[in-house]
């Protein structure tokens, strides 16, 4: 699923949690910001609505072996040791994140159109 065709997101993508999720986000994103998603343990979309790319990829800036496979995949750690997402996953997270936003504000408008 390419999530740069997607106009918005579907209730049933907004309620997807647990593994549900991690398999939609390993099919529209990839497998390593899925990973980074389970390292961070984000298990329910709409979750995804409060959260910036920093504080997602915040976990990568630790100095942990266990996340240097996942650092390289995903980005480059500087010489002065600051990690950096590549674009093209900043361009996806930023995607999903709009998405969900979107979905999540659209939602509220019209609960309050209806308790009016």
């Amino acid at each position: 699923m390419d999530l740069f065709q997607l106009n918005e997101l579907t209730d049933g993508m907004m309620n997807l949690c647990n593994n549900d999720l991690y398999n939609f986000l390993e099919n529209s994103l990839n497998k390593d910001l899925c990973e980074l998603f389970r390292v961070q343990a984000i298990r329910h979309m709409t979750s995804l609505s409060s959260i910036t790319i920093d504080q997602i990829i915040e976990i990568l800036t630790l100095d942990t072996g266990d996340l240097n496979n996942l650092k390289k995949s995903l980005g480059f750690v500087t010489s002065d040791e600051k990690f950096h997402l590549r674009l093209d996953h900043r361009n996806l997270l930023e995607r999903l994140l709009l998405l969900v936003k979107s979905k999540t504000n659209s939602s509220i408008k019209n609960s309050d159109l209806s308790n009016q």
